[in-house]
């Protein structure tokens, strides 16, 4: 935590991919690496695996943290959509796509389930 206030996240990750990461569990190293990913701006899942890619541990871990962060990517790209065309359906003014973006995945399902339970109500009574 110390090296991302002082921006050298670039240098643990080279020092660690020097290191006998085997005895870590996969787990901690994968979070880790999101945790590098996801704390710097600067870094992305490619810079990440450039400079862990000596290792094939930490290599195994940077591909599988791309993986979730692809999944993760998709998964709210589709709740946007849902929530765009709920909202426009319904009639409402929602968010841009761009402010939707920048809301965490589970404030994304929080969103869709309200308006998934608002056009139940108005539209599927029984």
């Amino acid at each position: 935590m110390k090296l991302v206030r002082q921006r050298e996240l670039l240098r643990f990750l080279r020092w660690l991919a020097e290191y006998p990461v085997g005895q870590f569990p996969e787990s901690l190293l994968e979070l880790m690496l999101l945790y590098a990913v996801r704390s710097d701006s600067t870094i992305d899942v490619e810079t990440v695996f450039r400079n862990v890619s000596a290792n094939p541990e930490l290599r195994k871990a940077a591909m599988s943290v791309a993986d979730q962060l692809e999944a993760r990517g998709m998964e709210k790209g589709t709740l946007i959509g849902g929530i765009r065309a709920l909202e426009e359906f319904l009639g409402l003014t929602g968010g841009s796509a761009e402010s939707l973006k920048t809301r965490s995945l589970e404030e994304l399902e929080i969103r869709h389930q309200e308006l998934q339970q608002d056009y139940e109500t108005r539209f599927k009574r029984g």
